[in-house]
């Protein structure tokens, strides 16, 4: 999904730049209806996909970036809606974690609240986002970690360390309905986290910098050979 949108991009953002405001807004709109409002209320996707995730996510971030003046830039407006969707998304989970025990059903409404494209998880991630635009400050030790969290999400979500991780070491469903479940969450969290990043930090003074020059290498190669073979034909056409 990522890389598609990698390749998309570059048309996505000749849309952005040429389309007006009222109608970059109604297009989130859509999508949300669409892809978060609707099926956190039915079990219907519109043949929602991740590559849709990710260009709804990149079209929203634009829209929060062109537009510097937008609604969540004024008094406390993303202080409150983080903290709403926070409390909603923390307490939808929980109502349903608790009614799950005597009404099974309910249980499983509990990713509605927490899925990707969540009403509640939009409104937090745009509502953080804001928050900490607004703040004018400079972080070292931040920008580092911000600079391994892609790689945080790739390694701690692949399908081979996933169930793994989760089921087998920290086996984070036995603490659901645990006492120390908030313990373990915190805990797990943040211990995955930080090794994650090590393991990045690793790769990166390890293993990028000897693939970047083999990259940059092959490339000048290829490069080159397309020149000449480009010239070469020229040459033969006009001769």
């Amino acid at each position: 999904a990522y890389i598609v949108l990698m390749l998309l991009s570059p048309y996505i953002n000749k849309f952005i730049a040429a389309v007006s405001r009222a109608d970059h807004l109604k297009l989130i709109a859509v999508m949300i209806v669409l892809w978060g409002v609707i099926p956190f209320f039915t079990d219907q996707d519109f043949y929602f996909n991740e590559v849709i995730t990710v260009i709804m996510l990149y079209i929203i971030g634009a829209y929060l970036g062109k537009y510097s003046d937008n609604v969540l830039t004024k008094g406390r407006n993303a202080e409150i809606l983080t903290v709403i969707c926070s409390v909603l998304l923390a307490g939808g989970v929980l109502a349903c974690g608790i009614a799950g025990k005597y009404i099974p059903a309910v249980k499983n409404l509990s990713p509605h609240f927490y899925v990707r494209l969540s009403p509640l998880v939009i409104g937090l991630a745009a509502g953080l986002l804001a928050t900490f635009t607004k703040m004018n400050f400079r972080s070292g030790f931040i920008n580092k970690a911000a600079s391994c969290t892609f790689a945080v999400y790739l390694i701690h979500e692949s399908p081979f360390v996933y169930p793994v991780l989760w089921k087998k070491y920290l086996r984070a469903a036995d603490y659901v309905y645990s006492k120390y479940w908030f313990a373990h969450m915190l805990i797990s969290t943040v211990l995955v986290f930080a090794v994650c990043i090590i393991i990045e930090l690793i790769r990166k003074s390890t293993i990028e910098k000897p693939l970047n020059k083999l990259a940059g290498r092959a490339y000048d190669k290829i490069e080159g050979f397309v020149i000449k073979t480009i010239d070469s034909v020229k040459k033969k056409l006009y001769s």
